[in-house]
């Protein structure tokens, strides 16, 4: 039995100021105020002098970290956000990889799937998006065409890993698609769009149930005389049933920071996904903007984020409390994936998946299936 102890413990509503965590078996046996929980004799105690008890974090965007790409170097990226607060993850492959670099990245994935790995399955950004968004979308392999002989050979090797599959809805033979990709269990998420909301909706009965970034990397639309249109930003503010992922920098650069608090306003807590779009171009993030990636043409090109440091951005442009970005960026991505029954929260029975953390949850202990990481 391990007992975390002097632990004010983040619930998805509430905290508990004064509280304790008993582990047992890799799961969360019991977790209270100190005056409720009796901690058994002979029990290993952590002392968490004072910080917080959250849940492990859920990072369903991540194209590599520390120095590594996921299609090339899973475990090492995977220890990296591991470190970093992260307990499970999607590994990200873009639509800048050839279909044999996609083909064999499929592979290297499933197969640290497998080994046991924080990574669950595969998210894959492409091959088909709207080449006109997006950072290193000039490298794009595709530029929107599409062959079924192509996407066949890749649907196939994924089958049963890849989780997520992004799209842009208006393109020229998409349909058919989603038709051949849809399988139980398999989310699409609006990409890289310009499309208009009766575009996208008409995938919603399909499984589209996610926005790979919302205002980032999509069109602003305009009508005649000025006049502002619906795209896929308003089309997703005004539907329940979609989630709104987001790119929380220091600087509110991939997000400008009204718009960080007009969609947890129209969105609500129950429906924002904070991710790190964490990637490995060459080029870092400048002085005084740490956490931006630059492709080889100098555009903006992900970041290099933890999900532990976006919930730090969203605390500070939006305000939104602690209990608050740990459901953004744990319980909401967990319930996305069909996982809210095993992880995303602090429940008697789930997996003891948790990370202390101060107030600014800054990382100081990492515990996986009941193990310390950090």
């Amino acid at each position: 039995m391990i007992a975390i102890t002097n632990t004010k413990i983040v619930l998805p509503d509430n905290l508990i100021w004064d509280g304790v965590v008993l582990l047992d078996g890799g799961l969360i046996a019991d977790f209270g105020e100190r005056s409720d929980v009796s901690v058994p004799s002979g029990s290993k105690v952590i002392d968490a002098q004072g910080k917080y008890t959250a849940p492990g974090l859920v990072d369903i965007h991540a194209h590599g970290g520390g120095g590594y790409w996921f299609h090339k170097n899973p475990s090492e990226a995977a220890e990296f956000f591991l470190q970093n607060g992260t307990t499970t993850m999607l590994a990200t492959m873009y639509n800048n990889l050839s279909l044999e670099q996609l083909l064999s990245g499929t592979q290297v994935l499933i197969d640290e799937i497998e080994r046991g790995s924080i990574v669950k399955g595969i998210y894959m950004e492409g091959p088909y998006l709207n080449p006109k968004y997006g950072g290193d979308a000039k490298n794009s392999k595709y530029k929107g065409a599409i062959d079924k002989a192509q996407y066949s050979r890749l649907i196939d090797a994924g089958r049963g890993y890849v989780k997520v599959w992004c799209l842009s809805p208006e393109l020229s033979g998409i349909d058919q698609f989603v038709q051949d990709a849809k399988a139980p269990g398999v989310i699409f998420a609006l990409a890289h769009s310009q499309a208009l909301p009766e575009q996208i909706y008409r995938f919603l009965p399909h499984g589209l149930r996610l926005q790979t970034h919302h205002h980032n990397a999509t069109a602003s639309i305009s009508t005649m005389l000025g006049v502002k249109g619906a795209g896929p930003d308003e089309a997703v503010m005004l539907c329940d049933d979609i989630y709104a992922k987001l790119i929380v920098d220091s600087r509110a650069v991939h997000v400008n920071e009204y718009n960080l608090r007009l969609a947890l306003k129209t969105k609500g807590k129950d429906k924002i996904i904070l991710i790190s779009d964490s990637t490995e171009f060459g080029s870092d993030g400048q002085s005084d903007a740490p956490d931006l990636r630059f492709d080889d043409n100098g555009d903006l090109a992900g970041s290099a984020l933890t999900v532990a440091t976006a919930c730090q951005n969203m605390m500070k442009h939006t305000g939104a409390g602690i209990c608050d970005v740990f459901k953004f960026g744990s319980l909401n991505p967990a319930k996305l994936l069909d996982l809210s029954s095993e992880i995303g929260s602090i429940s008697k029975g789930k997996k003891a998946n948790l990370v202390i953390v101060d107030d600014m949850i800054n990382v100081s202990q990492v515990i996986l299936d009941g193990v310390q990481k950090k």
